[in-house]
This record gives C-alpha cells, structure tokens and sequence, in this order.
C-alpha cells in the first residue's frame, strides 16, 4: 500500500536528516578546517560551521514537531551557534510550527525573515518525467573530484571534502548532468521512510537552464523508485530553474516557509 503524502513534520525532518548525514560523515581534519559542528536537538538538527563563506552553512531545520517553538528553544539554537563561535545562523521553519507569539519572539532574539523556501511534493506514481534530451545519471568513482568540485562552487576549498565524503556516505546518492563528456550539474538524492528528499544541486555557468534541472529530476525520481519509495520532496526557492523542474515533473508545492536570519 501507498504511503499517504508526506507532512511538514516528514518533509522537514528528512531534509533535517540529510544535513546531519552530510555534516557526521565529514573526516575530523575537514571539520577542523571548517570550523564543522553538528547535533540532533529538539527533533531537528542544528549545524555550525565558522568557516562559512557563504554564509549559509549554520542552520536550524526540523524544530518544531517533537518539542513546540518557544522562547527559549529559540534561545538553546542560538547558543549552540555561539558554542562554536559562531556568528550567524538561518532557522528553517514550516509555517505550521510556527506559534502566535512568534513575532515576538523573533524580535526578541533579533531574528529578521531572510529566504522564502517552497516545498514541492509528488507521488513518485504520479509524476511526468519526460525526457530532456540531457545525459544524466549516477556518477562513476572516476567523477567524484568533478562532482565534488561542481557542489562546492563559490566556497571554502575545504567544502570539496565535505561533498567527497557525501559520495561515500551509503545514506546519499550523487548524480550528475554532462554536456558531451563535461559534467555540467550535480545533484543528490536521501531516502528516508520510503520518501526521498531531490537535492537540487548547483549547475556550472551557462548550464542553469531548465532542461539540466529535469534531466536531473528524472534521475533522481528513478532512483528513489528503485529504492522503494512511494514520494519524493524537494526544497527550492520561489522562482527559478529548480522550481520550474519541479512543477514540470508534476510535484505539489506543498508550502511556502520563511527562514529566519540571526547574526549575533
């Protein structure tokens, strides 16, 4: 029997479990470097890195469900972010845990709504993959540096280790879009409870259209039928060729979630 679609409560927790297999599997030396720190709290996940460029690493997802969002909650996230020394963080909320005193609560902890996040659902049954014309698939042991070096675009050197040690996490599976024999995009997949969470990777300049984005999507969705799973989810933002691809694909924007920006 078919799973009934996936809850906020599910859809959050698997990215939440994504980002902490992505952070533990990293080797100390790496971590070091970064600055890596990772904890399971409240029923999500919370991750710091010091070292963040992008200033995008330290977040908070999957909070919420096992323990309701209060004041000090809020409070214990922050001071695991300055713990490691930490100067920033993001906090990923659904719109559903989100309490009527949030507003305060935000404002008291110096919090400001940074990006939105659109989480699209698909019965894996029910999706239309179509074709592309793009060659994609899973990535061959040979294209590992490659593919780590697409994921890591724009930060620290050290990120290319933190994707190589993904590749070897049997939790992850890493695919990739070619034109001709250059790899153009990267992507990854997470399985979890018969649901799969589509990461939608970044693509090398001039590669950033729609066609790139559904020859991925199609692979990935394959993949996560294969492995069992009745649906698949994917963050992205509002607009843009992710997006786009999943629309196309036939998954449901399920809902919109505001993160949450603090800077101590």
């Amino acid at each position: 029997m078919n799973r009934p679609a996936p809850v906020p409560a599910e859809a959050e927790g698997i990215e939440a479990e994504a980002l902490y297999q992505l952070a533990s599997a990293v080797p100390e030396l790496v971590s070091d470097l970064l600055g890596l720190s990772v904890t399971r709290f409240a029923g999500g996940v919370v991750l710091s890195m010091r070292e963040d460029a992008s200033d995008r690493w330290s977040r908070a997802v999957g909070l919420g469900f096992a323990e309701p969002i209060t004041f000090d909650l809020i409070g214990d996230v922050i001071d695991i972010w300055e713990a490691n020394r930490g100067t920033s963080g993001t906090l990923g909320l659904a719109p559903s845990v989100l309490p009527g005193n949030w507003d305060l609560i935000a404002s008291a902890h110096g919090l400001r709504p940074r990006d939105v996040r659109v989480r699209h659902v698909g019965r894996i049954d029910d999706l239309d993959l179509g074709t592309s014309g793009v060659r994609a698939g899973a990535i061959e042991p040979g294209e590992v540096e490659e593919w780590s070096r697409i994921m890591a675009a724009g930060q620290p050197p050290a990120m290319r280790d933190l994707y190589t040690a993904a590749v070897f996490n049997p939790a992850f599976l890493s695919f990739a879009a070619w034109d001709g024999q250059e790899m153009v995009a990267a992507a990854g997949l997470v399985v979890r409870d018969r649901q799969a969470l589509l990461n939608c990777g970044p693509s090398a300049p001039g590669h950033e259209g729609a066609a790139v984005r559904e020859a991925l999507t199609r692979v990935q969705v394959e993949a996560a039928a294969m492995a069992g799973c009745d649906w698949v989810s994917a963050g992205t933002g509002p607009s843009g060729a992710a997006f786009e691809a999943m629309r196309r694909a036939g998954l449901r924007a399920a809902y919109r979630r505001s993160d949450w920006a603090w800077v101590g």
